[in-house]
């Protein structure tokens, strides 16, 4: 799904989430971008931006993979 919408998947080994690069998607904002994605598919992420300071971590979008505790 996340290059249906253009955005290119960064896949970490060993984390329970997935960074894709949304700098392509409307707005000028990480927040800007997770809202669209939100509205165009009702698959929420967290602006990587909310994980550094300053400018880092803007164009990308973290998207996380929830299971249950016995997984």
């Amino acid at each position: 799904m996340l290059d249906w919408l253009g955005l290119t998947p960064m896949i970490p080994q060993g984390a329970y989430y997935v960074l894709a690069d949304a700098s392509r998607l409307p707005g000028d904002t990480g927040k800007e971008g997770a809202m669209y994605v939100l509205k165009k598919t009702g698959v929420a992420g967290v602006p990587d931006e909310a994980f550094f300071q300053a400018d880092r971590g803007r164009q990308y979008i973290r998207f996380s993979f929830a299971k249950m505790d016995a997984d």
